[in-house]
């Protein structure tokens, strides 16, 4: 899949109307990266997050035959259990906070 960057149609098409400083100058619309970010960093912090990984680690180490990726899946899966343990543990300590939500 080798694409021809745009930039270069970009200015042919635009040149005639603006300048290639003006394009340059404006900022890059990253709105919607933000908000991919806060749902990642929003999911982090959430014990069924690391609760469904943990599932699917565990799923996927059930269809294995090679008992070395087993063991590594299945290490994986106690891995998300532990973080989700700490996710709960870091949310009992935010909701017991004073002045919390």
């Amino acid at each position: 899949m080798n694409r021809e960057p745009e930039w270069p149609r970009v200015l042919e098409e635009k040149s005639h109307r603006v300048s290639p400083l003006a394009l340059v100058a404006q900022p890059p619309d990253h709105s919607g990266k933000l908000a991919a970010l806060t749902k990642i960093m929003a999911d982090v912090h959430s014990p069924e997050y690391w609760r469904e990984l943990a599932a699917q680690a565990r799923a996927l180490a059930a269809t294995m035959t090679d008992p070395a990726a087993k063991r590594v899946m299945v290490d994986a899966a106690i891995s998300y259990e532990n973080v989700a343990r700490r996710a709960e543990g870091l949310a009992l300590i935010e909701t017991s906070r004073p002045g919390a939500k």
